[in-house]
Parts: structure tokens; C-alpha cells; sequence
């Protein structure tokens, strides 16, 4: 492994923002609803997220951070930006240690797919409605994002994430 081994192209670029669906809307979450300072968060989850790539030649997506942001942003007030950045410095040395001694695969064998996806599909939801909520406040941009979505959804030759957060951007 290494980065003279990495690949580097078009395909490169596409995938490269495909985590980005998930993580961009938790990131902004943080930022909006919970208050947290966007270069702080947006500086760690980058640095982090291409040292992983580097090293493991491949994005890596980082599920226990979304399930944290899934729960900081459907209940604002009880969830403090302290607390983001301490469940996410515990769960990662968790999973660091329970990663690096094998455990980790040991409990995911006790855990059966039918839990996973139920625990999965609980904070698909959760999302969904906090999605809704915001949707009802900008109805017209709501419809817009998905007419262009679908449009994109269409084509896969174009990096769609990229240009569906420079719509974002425009739009903010």
C-alpha cells in the first residue's frame, strides 16, 4: 500500500465525492443546527479522510460518525459541540482498539444483518424527517435540488456530488 499506487483520473474525481452525499449534509448539520465551527470540523474530517484514502487506497466512509450526527442534529438542544467532538474522539479510539485486537470482527459475526439494518434504517429515518422539516421551510429549492439530482442520477460520466454541492454553495 502506498501512494505511488493510487490511481488518479476521471473515475477518481466521481468517486472521490460519493461519501460526500452523506457526509456533507451531517457536516452541515453540525455547522447549522448544532453551532459548530465549520473550519475545525471540515479541516479534521478532511485531513483524516484523505489519510485513509491514502493509505487504504480507497474512501473510506466513516459510519459512527453518522450515526452521532444523526442524533446531534434531530436533537439540537441536548447535544452540545463538546459533546460532537467527544463522542467522535471516543468512538474513534474505540473502534481503533477494538479494530486493531480482531474483536470488531468477532462482534460483527454476533450481529445479524436483520440488526444492522434495522439500526440503519432508524437513522435513515431520523434523517428523512429532519430532511422533510427542512424542505417544508424552502419548498422551491427543495424541488429544484431534486429535479437536478434526478438529472444527474441520469449521467453517470458527470461527478454529480460535486456538482450537486456546488449548487449548495450557490444556492447558500
Amino acid at each position: 500500500m502506498g501512494i505511488t499506487s493510487n490511481r488518479f483520473d476521471l473515475r477518481e474525481l466521481n468517486g472521490a465525492f460519493g461519501d460526500l452525499g452523506t457526509l456533507i449534509p451531517f457536516v452541515l448539520g453540525y455547522v447549522s443546527v448544532n453551532r459548530m465551527d465549520p473550519a475545525g470540523v471540515f479541516t479534521t474530517f478532511g485531513v483524516l479522510m484523505v489519510a485513509a484514502g491514502l493509505w487504504f487506497r480507497t474512501p473510506m466512509p466513516v459510519q459512527p460518525m453518522k450515526a452521532i450526527a444523526a442524533v446531534a442534529v434531530s436533537q439540537p438542544g441536548l447535544v452540545t459541540p463538546g459533546a460532537i467532538w467527544a463522542s467522535g474522539l471516543f468512538t474513534g479510539g474505540l473502534w481503533l482498539v477494538l479494530g486493531l485486537t480482531g474483536v470488531a470482527t468477532r462482534v460483527a459475526r454476533l450481529a445479524g444483518r436483520p440488526v444492522i439494518y434495522g439500526l440503519v434504517l432508524g437513522l435513515g429515518l431520523t434523517l428523512m424527517l429532519e430532511g422533510v422539516k427542512m424542505m417544508a421551510r424552502d419548498p422551491v429549492v427543495a424541488v429544484a435540488a431534486a429535479v437536478l439530482t434526478f438529472a444527474l442520477l441520469t449521467r453517470p460520466n458527470l461527478p454529480a456530488m460535486l456538482i450537486l454541492l456546488a449548487a449548495g454553495v450557490a444556492v447558500a
